[in-house]
C-alpha cells in the first residue's frame, strides 16, 4: 500500500492573488480569466522552481484537458506533482474543496522501492514556510 501526502503552497505571490470578485460582464469576465490564468501560470512556474531548489530535482511542465498545466518530476510518473487546486474545465471548481484556501497543491506519492522518496519528502517537510501538510492518505 502506498501513501499520498498532500501539501498546500504558501508564499507571498499566492497570498496576493485576487481570485474573488470577478466581473459580471461576460467579455470582461473572459479577459479577467485570461489575465488571472496568465498570472497563475507565472506564479506556478515560480513555485516549481522553488520546489526544484528544495528537492534538488527537475520538474517538467505538462498540460492536459483535465488538469490544465501542472508539473511532475521528469524521472517518475505521478510521484511528485504540483497542480492548481482547480479543474480547468469545471468552471473553476476546487479539486480539493476542503483546502480551497490553497490555490496550488503538491502531491507526493510514495512509490515502493523509489530510493529518493524519503529525501524529497524530508526536504519538503523542512520548508514549513512554503509547504503546509494538509493530509496523508493510504492509496
Amino acid at each position: 500500500m502506498n501513501r499520498e501526502i498532500l501539501f498546500g503552497i504558501r508564499c507571498a505571490e499566492v497570498e496576493a492573488m485576487e481570485i474573488e470578485n470577478w466581473p459580471i460582464d461576460t467579455d470582461a469576465l473572459d479577459e479577467h480569466h485570461k489575465q488571472l490564468d496568465d498570472r497563475k501560470l507565472s506564479i506556478m512556474q515560480g513555485i516549481a522552481t522553488s520546489i526544484e531548489q528544495v528537492i534538488g530535482g527537475d520538474l517538467q511542465e505538462r498540460n492536459s484537458d483535465h488538469k490544465g498545466t501542472y508539473y511532475r518530476l521528469k524521472s517518475a510518473d505521478r510521484y511528485l506533482e504540483l497542480r492548481e487546486n482547480m479543474f480547468p474545465a469545471e468552471e473553476y471548481e476546487p479539486i480539493e474543496p476542503d483546502f480551497a484556501q490553497y490555490p496550488f497543491l503538491l502531491y507526493i506519492s510514495e512509490i515502493e522501492n523509489y530510493p529518493t522518496y524519503p529525501d524529497y519528502l524530508a526536504a519538503i517537510q523542512r520548508r514549513q514556510d512554503i509547504f503546509v501538510k494538509l493530509r496523508t492518505t493510504e492509496v
